[in-house]
């Protein structure tokens, strides 16, 4: 990941920066009190990737959720776990955050605005996760399924059209989804 960093970044950018190996791990949870100020940190699921972190400072309510959180931009489904993400979701809603820094785009405020995005997010994941299902159980191929994720999104809801990269990023995820759903209706099976 670091020399992937490097090609980014530039090699001057990165001059004189070692990798670290971390010190503390963080299985579920960890809390830190540092100047009279208690932080969270939590390993609630695999969402975006299997290591996601979550940092939550309950006095201020502002809660940093990373790629766990998209707004308004398709997130990328690849490297976590589809159904355990809308876990971790239904979770960030329960601390009912006041402030949100999310991974990509602005920070969020308010309760309703914070709602409405984890909501939007979670949202997108059960649509694909529902399309990728349906074409599976219709015997598709993975390529098949890869090849009308779009179509089949706009159908539940135009609106997708307008995301920023959804027409590249979609038929990845559903590429990605495939072989998750398989999973899962293999273990159902048992």
């Amino acid at each position: 990941m670091f020399n992937a960093r490097l090609g980014v970044l530039g090699k001057d950018l990165m001059k004189g920066i070692v990798q670290m190996a971390p010190d503390i791990l963080v299985d579920k949870s960890l809390v830190i009190l540092l100047g009279g100020e208690r932080f969270e940190i939590h390993h609630w699921c695999k969402a975006h990737t299997n290591g996601d972190l979550v940092l939550w400072i309950p006095s201020r309510k502002v809660l940093i959720s990373g790629d766990i959180v998209f707004g308004g931009r398709v997130p990328f489904l690849g490297s976590g776990n589809s159904k355990s993400w809308m876990e971790c979701l239904d979770k960030i809603l329960e601390l009912e955050p006041e402030v949100l820094l999310i991974g990509h785009g602005e920070p969020l405020f308010g309760k309703e605005n914070i709602k409405r995005q984890v909501a939007w997010t979670k949202k997108y994941i059960q649509d694909i996760r529902s399309v990728v299902r349906k074409l599976y159980e219709e015997g598709l191929s993975v390529e098949e399924v890869r090849a009308k994720a779009n179509e089949e999104m706009l159908k539940i809801d135009p609106a997708y059209s307008q995301l920023p990269v959804f027409f590249d990023v979609n038929p990845v995820n559903a590429y990605h989804l495939y072989f998750e759903i398989e999973r899962e209706v293999l273990f159902e099976s048992k």
